[in-house]
């Protein structure tokens, strides 16, 4: 069946409101403010929406355990693309572990048919997290993304996280972009550095390096910085997509 199986992606748009901008090619212009914003997020490809997926998964397929811990029914890989499966459950883990020491709790509910997650307890001390970093993601972003010198107002959900990056912070992200992107070069997908993110980052499911870059530049001429959407524990700096905050 042609929908037996639902490739995900495109980056929880809903969830983060996300408008794309687009700068001058030329970079020496990068302290002006010539940017224009577009209506359209980024869906290069659109056959993927990683939005639509988790929220299938949630009315469908996730279930709570009694220790408020969650877990993904194996019927989701009858028309869900394993590795999609894998790689939320892989992040959906590093959120339970936060969950297990009490950092953060979360209420599954049914409201008109559809399945809300509310958090509805949240403990963590994000230095601590910093301390504790996951040695298969990035270290350098985590360090970053993990500390409240450079971010604030974390939302949590169960497969990770959105932050509000300030502008010191989208500084160094900035940074660390620049140099993974003459390593991987700027076509490149975020998630493919992901553990398990290679297939959120070849159907589009994630946005370029080039992209992050412009968003990254954005931000540091409005001051406002960036807004990250990341999975799994902050420390680890798995980014899926930042957009500029206007």
């Amino acid at each position: 069946m042609k929908n037996k199986k639902i490739i995900s992606m495109v980056l929880l748009e809903s969830v983060t409101g996300t408008t794309l901008v687009a700068l001058p090619t030329d970079y020496a212009y990068a302290n002006e403010i010539s940017y224009e914003k577009t209506i359209t997020t980024e869906k290069e490809n659109k056959e993927i929406d990683l939005d639509s997926i988790i929220k299938d998964i949630e009315n469908n397929y996730l279930r709570q355990n009694s220790n408020g811990t969650f877990y993904i029914l194996d019927a989701a890989y009858e028309k869900i693309d394993t590795d999609v499966v894998n790689f939320l459950k892989g992040n959906m883990n590093e959120i339970n572990s936060l969950i297990i020491s009490d950092q953060l709790e979360f209420e599954m509910k049914t409201v008109n048919s559809e399945t809300e997650i509310i958090n509805t307890a949240n403990n963590i001390d994000i230095s601590n997290l910093a301390t504790n970093a996951n040695s298969k993601g990035n270290a350098t972003t985590g360090k970053i993304l993990s500390n409240y010198s450079y971010c604030s107002n974390y939302v949590w959900y169960w497969w990770g996280y959105t932050t509000n990056v300030n502008k010191k912070g989208t500084e160094l992200l900035l940074n660390q972009l620049e140099y993974e992107a003459l390593v991987y070069g700027a076509g490149c997908g975020l998630a493919a550095l992901i553990p398990g993110g290679g297939a959120i980052a070849a159907f589009g499911g994630t946005i370029t390096y080039g992209t992050a870059i412009k968003n990254c530049k954005n931000g540091i001429v409005t001051g406002k910085g960036v807004k990250v959407v990341g999975v799994g524990k902050p420390s680890s700096g798995n980014v899926l997509k930042l957009s500029t905050i206007y």
